[in-house]
């Protein structure tokens, strides 16, 4: 994909996401994540598979619910990875993914949400689709992903899912190891279980 196309994909995300929800009332709401969030980055390489994981990730989102309405919409949203709390178990392989992702300048991978459609199914669960835009190692994606989740008794808001991403389409180049016996494959996949509680 081109950066025209990327553009032009990322304009019509914006547009989407101004869309108003009507002309009812609207209840809007700030969530951050909790301690419980979780996500995780799984990857191959020519020795073994690998899993690295994100202990401590900063995010937020509003929603906005129209009064008598049990569904609800995400209007904005923002998620934040410093690089130096990756931790993928091994000495070698966090120093390797670090100098990777430290490409540019950069010291965080970054999510701007740009539109979320949000359905409402039973029991308070929910599926939804959410565009962005995506940056690594200082070269923003605009990406598409899913997740499904609900909203829990106490108010809190769980969802998780998983998107694959091609490392060299962020400029990295897969990281080796062991003199060069230690390949990393290109695709990775990121998965995240979020949940968010109310400011």
């Amino acid at each position: 994909m081109n950066g025209r196309t990327l553009l032009s994909l990322c304009a019509t995300c914006v547009f989407v996401a101004g869309i108003g929800h009507g002309t009812l009332a609207q209840e809007t709401s700030l969530f951050a994540f909790t301690e419980e969030t979780s996500f995780f980055i799984d990857g191959t390489s020519s020795l073994h598979d690998w899993t690295c994981t994100i202990p401590v990730v900063r995010g937020a989102f509003t929603t906005s619910e129209a009064q008598g309405s049990e569904g609800f919409g995400i209007d904005t949203g923002d998620v934040s990875i410093l690089v130096e709390d990756i931790d993928c178990g091994k000495r070698i392989m966090n120093g390797k993914l670090s100098d990777a992702l430290r490409k540019n300048g950069a010291d965080s991978i970054d999510f701007r949400l740009q539109a979320a459609d949000v359905t409402a199914d039973v029991d308070s669960s929910f599926s939804m689709i959410i565009s962005g835009m995506l940056t690594i190692a200082g070269i923003p994606q605009c990406i598409e992903l899913t997740a499904q989740g609900r909203k829990r008794p106490d108010g809190t808001i769980h969802f998780e899912g998983s998107r694959k991403l091609l490392q060299t389409d962020y400029g990295i180049d897969p990281p080796t190891a062991l003199l060069g016996r230690l390949k990393t494959g290109d695709e990775v996949t990121v998965r995240f279980v979020v949940i968010a509680a109310s400011m």
